[in-house]
């Protein structure tokens, strides 16, 4: 899964740095599909991310399997186990809650594959049991592996672990 959050960058340069973070995805985390948000905001849930779905960006792009409705909709139809890589942990998401309920929705999801070779030359992988309640109650890492998710403060200071906000 490839994301860029929104920017004034031109179209072309964003089509560039998608095509290379596709790239890399194919070539160092072996991905056998690619769906891609060509502008939507890291703490975003992931149905309302792509709502343009004729976007000129996307149809530029090459080994391109779908937008993020789509990798929804292909995750809804499967029966078969797969695991999620994308490059940085703001690639996916920024709010852990929704990453929670990502993998709440979609069980195939049975791995994470966080690629950070820029910033630590490394693949973390997530199984998808660590973001359940079940493991929230014991004593495990829990909590530190949804800050992974606080990707753009790396100390944050009002709340270490972050729930779904109240609605009324």
């Amino acid at each position: 899964y490839v994301r860029k959050s929104p920017s004034d960058v031109d179209p072309e340069t964003r089509l560039k740095l998608l095509q290379k973070m596709i790239d890399n995805l194919l070539e160092r985390s072996l991905a056998g599909k690619v769906y891609v948000s060509v502008s939507s905001n890291a703490s975003l849930p992931f149905k309302e991310r792509d709502s343009n779905k004729t976007d000129e960006i996307m149809k530029k792009l090459k080994h391109v399997t779908g937008n993020t409705p789509g990798m929804l909709e292909y995750l809804q139809c499967i029966n078969h186990n797969i695991c999620l890589a994308s490059i940085d942990f703001a690639g996916i998401c920024s709010r852990s809650y929704l990453v929670k309920d990502l993998l709440e929705e979609f069980s195939v999801i049975k791995k994470i594959a966080i690629e950070t070779f820029i910033s630590d030359n490394e693949i973390h992988l997530l199984g998808s049991l660590l973001f359940t309640y079940r493991y929230s109650k014991m004593n495990l890492p829990y909590r530190s592996i949804f800050n992974l998710f606080f990707c753009h403060t790396p100390y944050p200071k009002k709340r270490l672990f972050q729930e779904k906000k109240k609605t009324a």
